[in-house]
C-alpha cells in the first residue's frame, strides 16, 4: 500500500501482525481522534474495520488515510451514522 498513511504509525505495535484477521470492528466516532487511532491499529492487526461518524466527508477521508497506509490487509469501510438515532445504529450493524 501506499506510505500516504505513514504518518498513523509512530510506535511499533505490541501486537502481532495478523492478530484480528478475520474479524469485524466496529468503530464509533472513527473519523477523528481516538476513534481514528483506534481503527488505524486494528487495520494493522489485520482487522476488517468498520466506522462510523456523522460527518460523511471526514469518514471517507480516513478511511482513504488507512487503508493506504503500508501494512493494512483489508480498506476501511466508512458509514455514516448518529449513534443517537437507533435507526441509523441498525443499518451499521446490518452491514456489519
Amino acid at each position: 500500500m501506499a506510505a500516504a498513511g505513514a504518518s498513523l504509525r509512530t510506535v511499533a505495535s505490541v501486537f502481532r501482525r495478523d492478530l484480528f484477521d478475520g474479524r469485524v470492528a466496529v468503530v464509533t466516532g472513527g473519523a477523528t481522534g481516538i476513534g481514528k487511532a483506534i481503527a488505524a491499529e486494528l487495520a494493522l492487526l489485520s482487522c476488517r474495520v468498520v466506522i462510523a461518524s456523522r460527518n460523511e466527508e471526514r469518514l471517507k477521508a480516513t478511511a482513504s488515510e488507512i487503508s493506504n497506509t503500508e501494512g493494512v490487509k483489508y480498506n476501511v469501510e466508512p458509514i455514516p451514522c448518529n449513534i443517537r438515532k437507533e435507526e441509523e445504529v441498525g443499518g451499521v450493524l446490518g452491514w456489519v
